[in-house]
């Protein structure tokens, strides 16, 4: 069962929302930096928080076989979009269909829902 903590006065319970553990101070590494234009995941990303820092934008290809508990959270920490490219058996569901970050500081996060199925969420565009 998830650890709770005492409400916030002036807080929203979305506000304190940590989908990877209890909201507290950070335990692990720093996030990853990638100043690529292309990055393709892997199991090792599984549970950590990358920051993507190109200019340009960078293309995130999901690959076939992640783990089915695989979730990772990915920031648009550069002037360009992060855009998500599932390979052909990979299903990103979204409910209106995006694609992308929707701006620079926007976070990201591709959450487990089957094998091979993730659900993306978070400052999303199309």
């Amino acid at each position: 069962m998830a650890q709770t903590s005492p409400p916030i006065k002036g807080v929203s319970v979305v506000d304190r929302l940590d989908i990877f553990g209890p909201v507290g101070a950070p335990s692990g590494p720093l996030p990853a930096q990638v100043a690529g234009l292309a990055y393709v995941l892997s199991p090792a990303d599984s549970g950590k928080t990358i920051n993507f820092t190109n200019a340009a934008g960078c293309t995130v290809t999901i690959p076939l076989g992640l783990p089915p508990d695989f979730g990772v959270a990915m920031v648009q920490a550069g002037a360009g979009p992060v855009i998500l490219a599932p390979v052909a058996g990979v299903s990103m569901l979204h409910p209106s269909n995006h694609t992308k970050s929707s701006a620079q500081k926007g976070v990201l996060a591709l959450v487990p829902s089957a094998l091979n199925t993730l659900t993306l969420t978070g400052a999303t565009a199309a």
